[in-house]
């Protein structure tokens, strides 16, 4: 998907810029950005705050300036903890920028533009690896025919947001300061098609998007798509300082600013995640399954002693590691290395999540029951269930522990 998407944008006269990956900028001014700090150098950057990319928008409107059409396919980073299957910290993000652009519509066409190029080029690859078994699982054919599908049919639907919210109405749905995800899947189901919302409410989006006259809205779009909900979203972008400026005004945002002094043109720009993408091209349920990764199990154990809740988890996943080790020697001590270690999740006590690499899964399984002691205190771990995903432990965690409690109380009140 890169080579293609660097393909289509080098075809359309585009250049590719690859912006900072240390900024002083939270481009949403939502302050999900990770700051950055140094650990022996707490004034590494001085008085000035630094934090990963939440996008690379900014630095791309101010390369229009000399290049009018530039875009960047570069990793962003959003400090929401989320444990869902849509969401990811550390992502890819395709962002597209363009001088001397005064419609959203040229933008819902250029966005339109590069979902179809992408789609039509991608199916044989798509026909190959649907072939390999590892793939069959993960894939849902279904999903890439509903983007085929809409490749030789007209225009993407595109709708103002106020014409949404009332075919949501008549839908029996209650909308309330947005669309949520449901709603955004219900519209794509009702026009069989990725969609255009377009002219959200002004106080819905960014300050550095353009307002209509009157103020009430924001000229920007969002398009949604099969299995994920919203995939992209751009806007014009505001050409007047001190309107910018009543919305939010940043120090950290004045040479942002200044730009609008210096003769910029008037510009629009649009940005598309590409692991939502991939996952709503290919039907692929959970997000974090677009990245390479290696297969891990999660253990959530449980001490039944109630010593380990006084004991940090690193002392007993490296009691469990120790045991690996004692039992398979040094082949065992390598599987456990560099893997092996407990998963930070905010358990009840005396609970906690050990992670292992999946095809050394039978080493835990082994090892468990003969970890006897923490820290010079008496334990005995039990395992309560194994996952390859970290949330249904989580959840089971929470019930486990609220079922106790109800236990608890019920037996008291007799």
């Amino acid at each position: 998907m890169n080579l293609l998407t660097h393909k289509y944008f080098t075809q359309n006269d585009f250049t590719h810029i690859d912006t900072p990956l240390i900024s002083a900028n939270d481009c949403e001014g939502a302050g999900e950005a990770f700051q950055i700090l140094s650990p022996n150098d707490p004034d590494f950057f001085g008085e000035e705050e630094k934090y990963l990319p939440v996008s690379g928008q900014l630095h791309l409107e101010a390369m229009t300036t000399g290049i009018p059409r530039v875009y960047t396919l570069n990793t962003a980073f959003r400090a929401e903890k989320s444990l869902s299957r849509q969401h990811l910290a550390e992502f890819r993000m395709l962002e597209a920028e363009r001088a001397f652009t005064d419609s959203v519509d040229d933008l819902c066409d250029e966005v339109e533009g590069y979902i179809k190029f992408v789609t039509t080029e991608i199916q044989p690859f798509f026909q190959n690896f649907a072939k390999i078994s590892t793939f069959q699982g993960l894939f849902l054919e279904d999903s890439i025919k509903f983007f085929t599908e809409s490749v030789e049919a007209a225009n993407y639907p595109r709708m103002k947001y106020d014409e949404a919210v009332d075919l949501l109405q008549k839908h029996g749905e209650i909308v309330n300061k947005g669309l949520n995800k449901a709603q955004e899947l219900l519209l794509v189901d009702i026009c069989k098609s990725p969609l255009f919302v377009y002219n959200y409410p002004s106080e819905q989006k960014p300050f550095y998007m353009q307002r209509s006259e009157n103020g009430k809205e924001a000229l920007c779009f969002d398009l949604l798509a099969p299995f994920v909900g919203e995939l992209a979203g751009g806007s014009l972008r505001e050409p007047d300082i001190d309107k910018m400026k009543s919305r939010q005004n940043s120090q950290s945002l004045n040479w942002y600013y200044e730009l609008r002094t210096r003769g910029t043109p008037q510009t629009g720009g649009f940005g598309l995640g590409m692991d939502r993408f991939m996952q709503a091209l290919f039907g692929i349920a959970n997000i974090k399954d677009t990245m390479v990764k290696f297969k891990r199990r999660y253990y959530l154990i449980e001490d039944v002693e109630n010593n380990t809740s006084q004991l940090p988890h690193k002392a007993i996943s490296a009691a469990v590691s120790a045991k690996i080790g004692e039992l398979y020697g040094d082949f065992g001590h390598a599987a456990v290395a560099s893997k092996f270690g407990q998963h930070p999740i905010n358990a009840p006590a005396g609970m906690l999540v050990i992670k292992a690499p999946a095809e050394y899964a039978y080493m835990v399984d082994a090892a468990l029951p003969f970890v006897s002691s923490v820290g010079g205190k008496p334990v005995q771990l039990v395992l309560l269930r194994r996952s390859s995903t970290i949330r249904s432990l989580y959840l089971l965690a929470w019930k486990l522990h609220n079922r106790r409690l109800q236990a608890e109380a019920a037996l008291s009140n007799k």
